[in-house]
């Protein structure tokens, strides 16, 4: 495991679609702290009626008490300038925090990114937020964003229901990609037999790109507990869960996705074809319309004991259509930041189990005793 992984740069941040969806989230909140009020209330406006007449597949329609209004259509050029306007501070941790939250949670790689992705994309919004992007990667609060797997602090976390009953977790890695492997072959093979090769077509699947079936852990934020209670993808409200620490072993080949080619390089060393599977969601996630690969995980677990998700390779790396050889290209998607997925089983469990719960209408996570991540 090397600890010189790539570097995150404002380039790269604003380069993936997740990592610009942050530094939007980052620049609402900081605007909403400026001084300059009325400057902060029209870009919160802007945004909001820009993202609303640019979300594709998305409508809004707006009513007065008497008749239907039409609502103001700003240009990103103009919501652009309006940002520009307004003074920003450095972001503090609870703003870079919950700016993650909602990141991770509007994550979605089986449809049309929503108006914020598409706002965030167009190259006005790209340089006013560059000084955003810049902010965020010089923060004290990001550095770990970069950092290889915390082999000392490995939680796995196990959500619960709203009867406090676990919910599904994943099978054994052995099982899992033998059955993984088959249910990928198959669905390529039922796919390009039944499904329309027009990508625009109204049709969905599989959409994720991570091993299936396994469970992953995540590190510890200081006070804050594990990563993996925080940033959810296509979550259902989870508001109860049992943490547990992991002990690994001294020695661990673990392949670090800092970036896109560092995903690239999982799939020229082994890959499945999913084109048919995937073609028509990752067509409305990305726009391309061409042949897919993914990382064969089943042959990998061969090269790697884990893979391991920094932060940096998701903000830059999620959601972005990677080009390979051949005409070729892949996704990230489905895998939540700082995750490992352990491809030769779960490493035992250190003894440390901990309850953590949202009280109430909060969606701060709390545990009952100390000890994780403190």
């Amino acid at each position: 495991m090397s600890p010189l992984l790539q570097a995150l740069t404002p380039e790269a941040l604003l380069g993936g679609p997740r990592g610009r969806r942050l530094c939007l989230e980052v620049a609402s909140r900081l605007a909403a702290d400026s001084p300059m009020v009325d400057a902060a209330r029209a870009f919160g406006h802007a945004r909001f009626y820009a993202a609303n007449g640019l979300g594709r597949g998305e409508s809004t329609v707006y009513f007065s008490p008497t008749a239907k209004v039409e609502p103001p259509r700003p240009t990103a050029a103009e919501v652009a300038a309006l940002l520009d306007a307004v003074p920003l501070s450095s972001p503090s941790a609870d703003a870079v925090l919950h700016s993650l939250v909602d990141t991770v949670g509007a994550a979605r790689y089986w449809q049309e990114p929503d108006g914020d992705d598409d706002l965030a994309a167009t190259p006005e919004m790209r340089r006013a937020l560059q000084c955003v992007a810049r902010a965020v990667v010089d923060s004290p609060h990001t550095q770990w964003w970069t950092a290889p797997i915390a082999a000392d602090a490995q939680w796995s976390v196990q959500f619960l229901d709203g009867t406090g009953r676990p919910l599904p977790k994943g099978r054994p890695a052995a099982q899992a990609f033998v059955q993984g492997r088959l249910d990928a072959i198959l669905d390529e093979f039922n796919a390009a037999r039944d499904r329309p090769a027009d990508p625009a077509a109204n049709w969905g699947g599989i959409w994720w790109s991570r091993p299936d079936g396994l469970s992953g852990s995540t590190r510890a934020m200081p006070g804050l507990g594990p990563v993996g209670l925080w940033l959810v993808e296509d979550g259902f409200g989870e508001r109860e869960a049992v943490v547990e620490q992991l002990a690994l072993p001294p020695t661990l080949r673990i392949h670090e996705i800092d970036s896109p080619e560092a995903w690239a390089r999982l799939c020229r060393e082994h890959s499945l074809d999913v084109t048919a599977s995937r073609r028509h969601d990752w067509y409305s996630t990305t726009g391309r319309n061409g042949p897919w690969l993914i990382p064969d995980w089943a042959r990998l677990q061969e090269a790697y004991d884990g893979v391991h998700l920094t932060m940096g390779g998701y903000l830059s790396t999620a959601g972005l259509a990677i080009p390979l050889d051949g005409g070729f290209a892949t996704v990230l998607a489905g895998w939540e930041p700082d995750t490992t997925y352990w491809l030769r089983g779960m490493p035992p469990v250190a003894g440390t189990r901990q309850q953590w719960a949202q009280e109430g209408n909060s969606q701060f996570w709390q545990h009952a005793s100390p000890g994780v991540g403190s």
